[in-house]
């Protein structure tokens, strides 16, 4: 299949260098033309008809699985798999685009899991669930709108293999409360244990792998990239004060300390960054694009934010369910070490640390060619506690519990069977 969903416009890249998630679909040569500059176009708003029509049906047939990208607004549409009730914004689906300066990031290169190390190790995998964030590059447009200052791009399961993570042995970024209770799951599972009243460690723990398996669509809301790159279209974007004046009053009955956006004016953009950018303040950013999403915001005439979450989004994600393509990021956890309170993330202040000298990992089949696996398939142990009578509940409510508890199994040669006849029987 010819893909053009994801077109580099510069300087061709090389396999191995830098990771633009594009997953299955293609590999780097396939989709990179030297045309003068550094910028991927990434979305279906410069894909051909075939990929578009085929990435839509995705996207349709996973709507109930976390595909979409906005739940503020919804249709009753006649579509290629009948009538749906389909979410949508201010832009059709097909028409949504970014341009991505791919220079700002250096990426480096996970290895494939070596699951016979793991056994060896007698070691547990425990699930992360993360958002679908790339870390590659800079937003520079969105839908053809420029952005006033270039938003960088980071987080997701590429926030393991970003160079300056790697080099400072980083894996994760999130609050202390989040990462904490990550840490402490991953040394009980461990079995190590320590003297009740020194903390010395009297038996050494087996290693925990943390498995990445990415969340919905639109779960990127509480990070800063999506409120950065709206704030920097505003201005570029033909926004009445009568807008601005509504969306400040129906924003502010939800934040009652909304300081108002009142213009798009330079100094008032930076003064609700400095609002929404301040620490815990996720759910002012989540409140502010949920906002802009509800129907009543629609028609006033600011940024998609639908779009806006496709362009933060790593692009061979667009259109799949909650956790499709988990193993992406599989890392060693030390959960020994301290918190790094530097994280190199603008969301979050703290970093979970990997154990140092261990690479990171993704899945991949015999061949070495990287596949994404269903994340059900890492904990078969988790999911047959979650059977009522023998029958499994539905799909979304066992990732939602995944979501809410790490998820944990021990790495042994039944994982490895189910994963492996997986990779062998399913489609590329």
């Amino acid at each position: 299949m010819s893909i053009t969903l994801f077109k580099t416009l510069g300087k061709v890249i090389k396999e191995g260098v830098i990771d633009l998630g594009l997953g299955n679909y293609a590999d780097v040569g396939q989709v990179t033309e030297e045309l003068g500059s550094n910028i991927m176009q990434q979305g279906l708003r410069y894909s051909d008809d075939a990929t578009t029509n085929e990435i839509v049906n995705q996207y349709l047939s996973n709507i109930n699985r976390g595909s979409a990208l906005t739940k503020g607004a919804k249709q009753i549409q006649q579509t290629p798999l009948g009538k749906l009730n389909v979410p949508v914004g201010s832009v059709p689906f097909e028409e949504i685009g970014a341009e991505i300066d791919i220079t700002t990031t250096n990426q480096t290169q996970p290895l494939p899991f070596d699951f016979q190390k793991a056994i060896d190790e007698g070691a547990k995998f425990m699930s992360i669930k993360g958002d679908r964030s790339s870390g590659t590059g800079s937003i520079v447009s969105v839908n053809d709108i420029p952005l006033v200052e270039p938003v960088k791009r980071e987080g997701g399961y590429q926030y393991a293999t970003e160079l300056g993570n790697v080099e400072d042995n980083r894996m994760w970024a999130s609050d202390p409360s989040v990462l904490s209770k990550q840490r402490r799951k991953a040394e009980e599972i461990s079995g190590q244990k320590r003297d009740p009243k020194t903390g010395e460690i009297i038996e050494e723990g087996v290693p925990v792998y943390g498995v990445y398996f990415p969340g919905a669509g639109e779960n990127v809301n509480f990070s800063t990239m999506v409120a950065d790159t709206t704030l920097n279209m505003m201005p570029n974007m033909p926004i009445t004060k009568k807008a601005i004046k509504q969306f400040d009053e129906n924003l502010k009955s939800i934040d009652p300390n909304w300081p108002g956006l009142k213009s798009t004016e330079p100094s008032d953009i930076e003064r609700v960054k400095a609002y929404l950018f301040a620490p815990n303040r996720g759910d002012a950013r989540k409140a502010f694009t949920e906002e802009l999403a509800k129907p009543r915001s629609l028609k006033l005439g600011f940024p998609d934010q639908a779009s806006v979450r496709a362009a933060i989004s790593v692009p061979d994600m667009l259109g799949t369910g909650s956790g499709d393509q988990a193993g992406r990021m599989i890392t060693k956890i030390d959960y020994n070490a301290p918190f790094d309170e530097t994280s190199r993330h603008k969301t979050y202040p703290t970093g979970l640390k990997g154990v140092e000298g261990e690479p990171v990992y993704r899945m991949a089949d015999e061949s070495g060619q990287f596949r994404d696996v269903p994340v059900s398939m890492f904990f078969p142990d988790f999911m047959e506690s979650r059977k009522i009578d023998g029958v499994l509940p539905p799909e979304a409510a066992n990732i939602r519990s995944m979501e809410l508890r790490q998820a944990t199994q021990p790495v042994n040669t039944q994982v490895e069977d189910i994963i492996r006849e997986y990779l062998r029987t399913s489609g590329q």
